[in-house]
């Protein structure tokens, strides 16, 4: 039987990415019938472009994701190592920053779990608030007391459906000190970049501090009014 190609259409994929510099499927690929069998090359074709786009998104995304914590893993670094700039004010600055790039929003409500929906929605927004200033003075805090030397990117890998891990190492400047391993959990929100959760040593912070806030919101003695006047003890205790 003589073997007969049929052109047939399939839809142009772009998958994960809107970068019009990755490649399309077009119309014309085709199939080849003949032995009673209908062989689809264009499925063999479309397998293999789905696979590549994949793959490139994907690398883009890391890339991305890579890039934009060591810019701001830069920006950190400048302002601790500014002798001219007041303790006070580098502090205010780093605020600064953690406001803008940490979805504390986000975090709030993870580490709640199921118990958010069961708090009134007026002291829902006075938690988020006092969840964020504490989180926000916390993590300020430990960075200037840790005299970083420099830091650098390891490595880059998806989390999840959508989101990119970039594993970080960051140099103490005493040469003694072992170096710290965090890796930071990046999503974009809107087109941009924002961090959403913290691992150390293989451990998701944000999940470890839902444990925490599961075992005092279940205990009858306690619940969401004692964990928001222990935010405010241990934000207290910092801000002395």
């Amino acid at each position: 039987m003589p073997i007969e190609l049929d052109p047939i259409m399939i839809w142009p994929l772009r998958i994960g990415s809107s970068d019009s510099r990755l490649p399309k499927l077009r119309r014309g690929t085709y199939c080849v019938k003949g032995g009673g069998r209908t062989i689809f090359l264009g499925l063999v074709v479309c397998v293999f472009w789905i696979s590549t786009n994949a793959f490139t998104a994907n690398a883009g995304q890391l890339f991305g994701a890579e890039r934009y914590i060591n810019d701001l893993g830069e920006k950190v670094l400048v302002l601790l190592k500014d002798k001219e700039r007041p303790d006070a004010q580098k502090r205010r600055d780093i605020e600064e920053l953690l406001e803008k790039e940490v979805d504390f929003k986000l975090a709030s409500v993870f580490v709640l779990g199921p118990h958010w929906d069961r708090i009134p929605p007026k002291k829902r927004s006075k938690y988020q608030k006092l969840f964020q200033e504490y989180e926000i003075a916390n993590l300020s805090d430990r960075l200037l007391r840790y005299p970083v030397e420099t830091f650098h990117i390891s490595k880059a890998e998806p989390k999840g459906k959508a989101d990119v891990l970039v594993h970080t190492i960051i140099i103490h400047s005493d040469p003694n000190r072992e170096p710290l391993e965090p890796a930071w959990r990046v999503r974009t929100d809107n087109g941009r970049y924002k961090i959403i959760d913290l691992h150390y040593k293989g451990t998701s912070l944000a999940i470890s501090k839902r444990s925490d806030f599961k075992a005092v919101l279940e205990d009858e003695n306690r619940g969401i009014d004692w964990l928001m006047q222990d935010l405010r003890d241990k934000l207290l205790r910092i801000s002395k």
